[in-house]
């Protein structure tokens, strides 16, 4: 149970800090705003920098006070992602949708899965 809560843990912090470097004006793993937003929002513009700033907040927020909630909530995530393609359709055969279905997807449905109580 440790290593599952310490391993949630570790992902948390690790998308967080991701967030945070974006409201810096990070830019991986893209090459410039077009190309990040092509590959972790898909057909939408990015978020301005308060936006990230609240994201990489409630991933460490939210868990910790309510982890049976934030944990279906990266289920949902995890599950909806795998068929996102047909509400979106944009998306398809972009960068995102590669990337939403081999990492962004599976890594949610984990992190559900680790926080589930």
């Amino acid at each position: 149970m440790l290593m599952t809560t310490h391993l949630a843990w570790t992902l948390l912090c690790a998308i967080s800090a991701l967030h945070l470097y974006w409201a810096a004006g990070g830019l991986w793993p893209g090459k410039d705003h077009r190309d990040l937003s092509a590959k972790v929002i898909g057909d939408r513009s990015l978020p301005a920098p308060p936006a990230c700033l609240a994201v990489a907040v409630l991933v460490l927020v939210g868990p910790a006070l309510f982890p049976q909630l934030a944990a279906i909530v990266f289920c949902l995530r995890g599950a909806l992602g795998m068929v996102e393609v047909h509400f979106r359709p944009n998306i398809r055969g972009t960068p995102y949708q590669s990337l939403s279905t081999r990492i962004y997807s599976p890594l949610s449905f984990l992190i559900g899965l680790l926080l589930w109580p």
